[in-house]
């Protein structure tokens, strides 16, 4: 059994506060898998989406992409997770109250870089007439008074 489906990525509440703008299309599609050759069924989900993501260097737009492929091996519950599995499998816990959406968007936020920043340097205003770069501190500094 396959699913595909395209959505808004504005509709994942828990990732709207990583956006700059709250365009963007994820398209995903998840695929079940018997267990003809594994002892446990599967799932294969795969997720594209571009997103606009707030630099977190000069706090402006940043255009990301981003690519999903995973695989789980369903289990009833917890107790069929191996302990002593060194493999890189994932396990997903699966019942008949399962969310999909609550899948995709757990997958979405573990894909999405933690601080993003762009390639190389940003685009941030020049540096002061004296030639001392702008900055935070340099800010403090010309607010600094003179106690002579």
């Amino acid at each position: 059994m396959k699913i595909h489906d395209t959505i808004a990525i504005s509709h994942f509440s828990r990732v709207i506060s990583q956006l700059a703008a709250q365009q963007g299309q994820l398209e995903w599609t998840l695929e079940g898998q018997a267990a003809a050759q594994h002892s446990k069924p599967r799932l294969h989900l795969t997720m594209s989406a571009s997103m606009q993501l707030l630099c977190q260097r000069c706090l402006k737009p940043l255009n990301h992409n981003l690519n999903v492929d995973q695989v789980y091996e369903l289990v009833k519950d917890e107790s069929e997770i191996p302990l002593d599995d060194d493999s890189q499998h994932e396990y997903l816990v699966i019942s008949d109250a399962f969310d999909v959406l609550q899948l995709i968007e757990d997958e979405l936020i573990l894909a999405m870089p933690y601080a993003p920043k762009h390639d190389g340097t940003c685009d941030v205003d020049g540096p002061l007439e004296s030639g001392e770069p702008l900055g935070a501190f340099a800010a403090l500094k010309s607010l600094k008074l003179d106690r002579h």
